[in-house]
C-alpha cells in the first residue's frame, strides 16, 4: 500500500484515512503517509474539480483547431505554415500539460499523484522543446 499523494509505502501501523471522491459511484479509500499529503491532495482534487472542463476544452480545441489548419493547408499548399502550426501547437499543448497536469488514475496510484505531476510537466517541456526543434529542422 503507498500513499496515493507522495507515493511512499506505508506500513500497517502508519496513518490511513479515507475520502469519498464526489465524482464516484462508490467509495473509494486513499491512503496517506501524513497530514500534508491529505490536505495536498484534497487540494489537488478541488483543483481537478473545478479546472477539468478547462482542460478538456482546450485539449479538444487544441486538436480540433490543429487538424482544420492542417486541413487548409494541404488544400491551399502552404506548406510552410505546417512549420509554424506544428510549433504553435507543440508549444501550446505543452502549456496546456504544464498548467493542468492531470495523470491518469492507474499512474497516480503507482508512483504518487506529486510524481506524476512531475512526470507530466516534464514531458510537457520535452513536447515543447521537441516542436520547436523539429519545426525548425523540417
Amino acid at each position: 500500500m503507498k500513499c496515493i499523494w507522495c507515493g511512499k509505502r506505508l506500513d500497517n501501523d502508519e496513518i490511513e484515512k479515507n475520502i469519498y471522491y464526489r465524482e464516484l459511484d462508490m467509495d473509494e479509500s486513499f491512503h496517506f503517509c501524513c497530514e500534508n499529503c491529505k490536505k495536498d491532495f484534497i487540494r489537488y482534487l478541488n483543483d481537478v474539480e473545478k479546472n477539468k472542463n478547462k482542460f478538456l476544452v482546450g485539449l479538444f480545441g487544441l486538436v480540433f483547431i490543429y487538424v482544420v489548419l492542417n486541413i487548409v493547408v494541404s488544400i491551399l499548399k502552404f506548406e510552410i505554415l505546417s512549420k509554424g502550426i506544428l510549433i504553435a501547437f507543440g508549444c501550446l499543448f505543452g502549456i496546456l500539460l504544464i498548467r493542468f497536469p492531470y495523470g491518469i488514475p492507474e499512474t497516480n496510484k503507482w508512483i504518487g499523484i506529486k510524481n506524476t505531476i512531475k512526470v507530466i510537466r516534464v514531458m510537457a517541456i520535452f513536447i515543447i522543446s521537441a516542436s520547436i526543434i523539429f519545426g525548425l529542422i523540417m
